[in-house]
């Protein structure tokens, strides 16, 4: 069985739910009584099987930073990294705004080749009320049509 290594950074604002997020797939669980804000970046991991190619993939995933304070820091953390998943909060349309300010960062610190997901984070809110969604996934889906899928021609 062969093995890879990839480095995931996530990235977003304060509070949209990146370390809920890194929690839930990482341990399978998450308490949100034991969730606190983000200083720098903590550190994850997770091994995951691929059974199509007999891979065993090790994922170390960085939960970075939301506040403006730490951007200089969560910086760092960018280095190596072969996928970004970039989270908004669904139920808080600044949070999308704020997106476009992570993109130009990680364009600034990343190559290319850089795999990058667009994540909608606190679904679990809206399906409890669904009046709190503020960002339409339509809108999402044309903002990575817009700014995120690949050149043609």
């Amino acid at each position: 069985m062969s093995s890879l290594e990839a480095k995931i950074v996530v990235l977003g604002a304060q509070g949209v739910g990146k370390t809920s997020l890194v929690m839930r797939y990482c341990k399978g669980a998450f308490n949100p009584a034991q969730i606190t804000s983000t200083v720098g970046a903590s550190f994850l991991t997770k091994r995951v099987v691929d059974t199509d190619t007999d891979t065993v993939v090790r994922l170390q995933i960085w939960d970075t930073a939301g506040q403006e304070r730490f951007r200089s820091i969560s910086r760092l953390y960018y280095r190596g990294a072969n996928a970004c998943i970039l989270c908004y909060d669904i139920t808080d349309a600044q949070s999308f705004a704020d997106m476009g300010v992570w993109l130009t960062e990680l364009r600034q610190n990343l190559p290319n080749d850089v795999v990058l997901h667009v994540v909608g984070t606190k679904a679990d809110i809206v399906a409890r009320d669904p009046s709190t969604r503020q960002v339409p996934f339509e809108r999402c889906i044309a903002y990575v049509a817009e700014n995120l899928a690949p050149c043609v021609g």
